[in-house]
């Protein structure tokens, strides 16, 4: 009876702590936006910026630039607040090797769904039998990460942890599946829409469009577009494939580092709620 009465309800528990947090974030509230401020133009300066046409958000092209030079990235982060932890302890209320660690755990992560869906991403032509069981340790050392961190399992997060492998398998890969060509849909509905606005009647609208498309499937006009996209076209050097071809092996071989180096190590099991553990802290003072 006392172990019951002397154990504390967990809801409670969280709201205490929860209540602790907003209290610090709200007396960090200028110092914090200072941080982000800083954080952002370090991705700024390594070519990673928001697009304004897209909502003020990080668009595909950016996040595959932020997924290349992670590295880079993380490391400028680490010296960055490490400096703005020596010019002002008191607002930072964390120390060097916190900042490095938890810096390491979303550069581990950010590494983890890069390679988790750059595996997905393989076509069935360049698919080979080792991908499936690389991207099934990729998808399983993901959902880990992604639940040590707390975050939701969303019905996209379940459908790549349940069913994608499976799919994957099914098909001989899903690379051909993806809605790349969706966004090129967007802009050609786009700039149909510009060329044919002024018109107020829907037919002639539609005929427009109609006609448009008939021209580009004419064997003579293909065959003239062809022609000038050869006579336009840089004449690249034969080199230009080999060196493609490395980089994506060097970055396929540092996707595979980031895998064996988390599956090896028992500190990038990280405990649930891990970014809240200072409130803890502060709760037991």
């Amino acid at each position: 009876m006392e172990d019951e009465e002397s154990c504390e309800d967990p809801k409670k528990i969280f709201m205490q702590a929860k209540a602790a947090e907003s209290k610090i974030s709200g007396d960090r509230k200028w110092t914090a936006k200072k941080i982000k401020i800083g954080i952002e133009q370090i991705l700024c300066q390594n070519g990673i910026d928001v697009a304004k046409y897209h909502g003020g958000t990080y668009e595909g092209v950016t996040l595959l630039k932020l997924m290349r030079k992670l590295d880079d990235v993380f490391c400028d982060i680490v010296r960055y607040l490490k400096d703005e932890l020596e010019k002002d302890a008191t607002y930072m209320m964390c120390t060097t090797e916190e900042i490095e660690e938890v810096c390491g755990h979303y550069k581990e992560l950010l590494g983890l769904i890069n390679g988790t869906f750059t595996m997905l991403r393989i076509k069935s032509d360049d698919i080979k039998d080792e991908d499936y069981d690389i991207a099934e340790r990729f998808v399983r050392a993901l959902l880990q990460k992604w639940r040590a961190f707390g975050f939701s399992v969303t019905p996209k997060m379940h459908s790549i942890e349940d069913h994608a492998i499976a799919m994957m398998r099914f098909f001989e890969g899903l690379g051909d599946f993806c809605e790349d060509f969706i966004e090129q849909a967007h802009q050609d509905t786009a700039w149909e829409s510009k060329l044919t606005n002024r018109l107020a009647n829907k037919q002639k609208a539609s005929d427009c469009i109609a006609s448009r498309e008939a021209l580009k499937e004419n064997p003579d006009v293909v065959a003239a577009m062809e022609k000038v996209k050869n006579a336009c076209s840089r004449k690249r050097k034969s080199t230009v494939g080999d060196k493609k071809l490395e980089a994506k092996r060097v970055r396929h071989m540092n996707l595979l580092k980031i895998l064996e180096e988390f599956e090896r190590s028992d500190a990038s099991k990280i405990p649930n709620g891990f970014e809240r553990s200072f409130v803890d802290v502060r709760l037991n003072d």
